[in-house]
């Protein structure tokens, strides 16, 4: 949790890293209660190449609404795992094919793109520009450049299952959604993956999700509705033979 800006000031002041009450935001006070600029390591890095050769240059590379380029991390299905440098707006295929060498074994099935609380993207979306401006009008996030890439032996009930368990793990506890919601979810998750479900636990799990992104005291607990919604859109009737005893991946033991 300490990824979340105001938890890791307490971090810094050495304290527990629990997220703060907001406002007031770092700008005016933030650590030790004095005003406090606190971003990503790779926004921070592009300040001095846009100083020293201007912003005419970096806007050469990406596109007119997010200029420059992002760091990508891709791991997963594919041949070749590492991080790479490319413009804002290449596509997802691009990626695969022309960095990763393609797909290591299987066929694409779907991909989860911004880190853990990303959304995650079906076939449909191979050709969508990776960009902040791009995704944002789909309602999606780029994130932190993450991109996990998944063939078709991946169960999407058990993905869904890792999300969750880092998510319970991660939460500090401060706050009840974050806390006990966290673990309500990965409980019905569990149940469902070993054929224990109710065919309302999908829905439920859902609708947690969605209060939890109103009432969570940070962006831990506000976020885990991108993947579950996500996941549920493109694999729901997967998630949903699990309820009746069945992976269709065999990666679940019912």
């Amino acid at each position: 949790v300490c990824g979340e800006e105001t938890a890791l000031m307490e971090s810094l002041e050495g304290k527990r890293g629990n997220p703060r009450f907001k406002p007031p935001f770092p700008p005016s006070s933030g650590l030790w209660g004095k005003p406090t600029l606190i971003n990503n390591v790779e926004t921070l890095a592009n300040i001095a190449p846009i100083i020293l050769k201007g912003a005419d240059w970096f806007r050469i590379f990406g596109t007119k609404e997010c200029p420059g380029t992002k760091v990508y991390a891709i791991s997963g299905h594919v041949k070749e795992a590492g991080l790479i440098e490319a413009p804002m707006g290449i596509t997802l295929r691009e990626i695969i094919i022309d960095y990763a060498q393609g797909m290591r074994d299987g066929k694409f099935k779907m991909a989860q793109v911004g880190g853990t609380a990303g959304a995650i993207l079906g076939e449909d979306m191979l050709d969508v520009p990776l960009d902040y401006a791009s995704l944002g009008e789909k309602g999606l996030v780029l994130g932190s450049g993450a991109i996990l890439v998944m063939d078709e032996t991946t169960c999407a009930l058990d993905m869904l299952k890792c999300f969750l368990n880092f998510f319970k793990r991660e939460s500090c506890g401060k706050c009840i959604p974050g806390r006990v919601g966290t673990e309500k979810l990965l409980e019905l998750a569990t149940a469902i993956s070993r054929g224990e479900g109710k065919e309302d636990d999908i829905d439920l799990i859902l609708h947690t999700a969605k209060v939890m992104q109103k009432t969570s005291l940070c962006a831990l607990g506000q976020s885990l509705i991108l993947p579950i919604s996500t996941i549920l859109k493109y694999f729901r009737k997967e998630v949903a033979k699990h309820i009746k005893g069945r992976c269709p991946t065999g990666v679940c033991k019912i």
